[in-house]
């Protein structure tokens, strides 16, 4: 009896078993055509399962044509679609234009857009004139807002003179502001030589600050020798 019901079971699971893979073939191939992925087969579904491929393809459809992309089919969007892509592409144009991008189009800003357009680009300019980049365009330039610039730069150059910067440009230091730098360069190339360092200018020094930078050297190598280092003389 027993062994009579476990035939039976057994049967019975052979039976079922390729209707049940059938059955989740269905599914994949159902999911796969839902996505838009290349192994859908459209031959093994239902009306129903059709219908929602139709629906989720125009829906992906719409999606690439909002965002710009070039697998946007126009011809699968409605009305209501074909209007919101338009707003899209429009405002998407519009801050392509406002921040430079060659993708800009001008011929599609309304009036309202084309004045925000230069007004940000005129303040994009001046940023750059302002902070000294090369893409700077003074022609552009309102009188104070050149003013501006240059005393940024002069105050750019300045600064740069102080910290002994190579781009210094001296000669279009003040007389206060070239004292100020010889200053500023002594007091560094003081501490230069008190810290014993090879770009020490010696020449550079004044008489107290070579006898202080002799004393401090004194005193480094007594405490190197001090310590048994081998930078003892």
């Amino acid at each position: 009896m027993l062994i009579s019901r476990l035939g039976a079971a057994v049967l019975l699971m052979a039976v079922m078993a390729p209707a049940a893979v059938a059955q989740t073939d269905r599914e994949r191939n159902f999911f796969a055509c839902r996505v838009g992925y290349a192994t859908c087969n459209p031959g093994l579904l239902t009306p129903d399962q059709l219908e929602a491929v139709e629906s989720a393809r125009r829906a992906r459809n719409f999606s690439a044509c909002r965002n710009g992309s070039p697998n946007c089919k126009p011809a699968l969007l409605n009305e209501d679609q074909s209007e919101a892509v338009n707003t899209a592409h429009l405002a998407r144009n519009f801050a392509w234009c406002r921040h430079g991008y060659p993708e800009c189009d001008p011929k599609l800003l309304n009036s309202d857009q084309v004045d925000t357009v230069e007004t940000e680009h005129r303040a994009q300019n001046f940023y750059a004139c302002w902070s000294g980049f090369s893409n700077c365009n003074r022609r552009t330039l309102t009188a104070d807002q050149i003013e501006s610039v240059e005393t940024n730069r002069l105050a750019r150059n300045y600064a740069w003179c102080r910290a002994g910067a190579a781009k210094c440009d001296m000669t279009i230091l003040t007389a206060d502001q070239k004292e100020a730098v010889q200053t500023e360069m002594r007091a560094q190339n003081y501490a230069t030589c008190r810290g014993g360092y090879a770009a020490c200018d010696r020449d550079a020094l004044t008489a107290d600050q070579l006898e202080a930078v002799e004393t401090q050297q004194r005193a480094d190598n007594f405490n190197a020798c001090l310590s048994g280092s081998s930078s003892c003389r």
